[in-house]
């Protein structure tokens, strides 16, 4: 890794983008940050080996204060043979990356975290206990919720690796919705699919900001990083949690006594 070495305009000399070897480095490098940093002057290309190596070195610059969060930036990923751009500012453009994004918004990183746990947690845990429920009833439509479940959490765990599942493999999360549907259990399952991972998310999206907030007082920041509302991250989920909750008890209500 090349440590950056600053010339007189105060500019990282290490990522010129005159430089051979970070031209060479651009065109195969799986992820680029390129930062207007001047008004006339070329963008500063932070280009390495590896995604890491480049979140490293501007989390590095980050912290020096050599970067303010309103900087003009240009982000290039090339992913499994695919290229896209994304243009902002450091700030906008940082919050994708975790290694970035808890420099300058850690409240708002664990509660979106959160908010993705309770909507996965949330589904998963409510069709384990009904398969165990009906286990005694039914084995086969007990198995199969469960078995959904699981499916549910393993089809997320290797989606979120990158893993290709090959056919006809990959039809099998979608084999277990339709047994159960065809067995009355549709209600059920749409119950699963839409209002629990609903309901789920907000209450986890507030214990996410909680946990951030008490987090981001012993955390490393940036030196300009901005202030966040935690008042609002965590009494606004909470409040959409209970007009939800609220709204299925009603419509509970309805379908029960229409």
């Amino acid at each position: 890794m090349i440590s950056p070495v600053e010339n007189s305009d105060g500019l990282p000399e290490s990522h010129s983008s005159t430089s051979p070897l970070v031209n060479q480095r651009m065109a195969y490098a799986p992820l680029i940050f390129a930062l207007f940093l001047k008004e006339g002057v070329p963008p500063v290309p932070y280009c390495e080996e590896t995604a890491d190596e480049t979140l490293d070195l501007v989390r590095a610059d980050i912290l020096s204060g050599k970067l303010p969060f309103g900087t003009k930036t240009l982000v290039g990923t090339r992913l499994a043979g695919q290229e896209s751009t994304k243009e902002g500012t450091l700030l906008k453009c940082s919050l994708k990356y975790p290694k970035l994004a808890n420099l300058y918004m850690p409240v708002r990183r664990r509660s979106i975290n959160g908010m993705l746990i309770g909507a996965i947690a949330g589904p998963s845990l409510y069709l384990l206990a009904y398969g165990f429920k009906l286990l005694a009833e039914n084995p086969l439509v007990g198995l199969a919720m469960i078995a959904l479940a699981i499916s549910l959490v393993v089809s997320i765990y290797l989606g979120n690796a990158k893993v290709k599942v090959k056919f006809p493999w990959s039809l099998i999360p979608w084999a277990f919705p339709l047994y159960l549907g065809f067995n009355g259990k549709f209600i059920a399952i749409l119950f699963a699919s839409v209002f629990v991972p609903l309901l789920c998310c907000m209450p986890g999206m507030a214990i996410g900001a909680i946990v951030g907030t008490i987090q981001r007082r012993h955390m490393v920041l940036a030196p300009d990083a901005p202030r966040e509302n935690a008042v609002l991250r965590i009494g606004i989920p909470i409040c959409l949690a209970l007009a939800i909750w609220a709204g299925c008890q009603e419509l509970a209500f309805l379908l029960l006594h229409r």
